[in-house]
């Protein structure tokens, strides 16, 4: 797993999500639901596309990334969103 997944990985985690890593190297993230979302593989062939296409559909799922900073939080609470 890369440091770039890891993070994601772990902020998944924080959030409830289900994050796993198969004996052939993908990742895999269930959300809080247990519903599997999407992988991404040890050895992608396009990495930075392929990584554009795992944090939209995280983001899909709800997952925001990357994690909003103290000021955006409460710039939301502010806006009611």
């Amino acid at each position: 797993m890369n440091v770039e997944i890891r993070r994601i990985a772990a902020w998944a985690r924080k959030n409830g999500w289900n994050v796993y890593d198969t004996r052939n190297g993908y990742t895999h993230f269930r959300d809080p639901r247990g519903n599997w979302v999407t992988y991404y593989p040890a050895t992608p062939s396009r990495p930075r596309a392929r990584m554009e296409q795992l944090l939209g559909e995280l983001n899909k799922a709800g997952l925001r990334w990357p994690p909003a900073s103290s000021s955006g939080r409460r710039s939301r609470r502010r806006r009611g969103d």
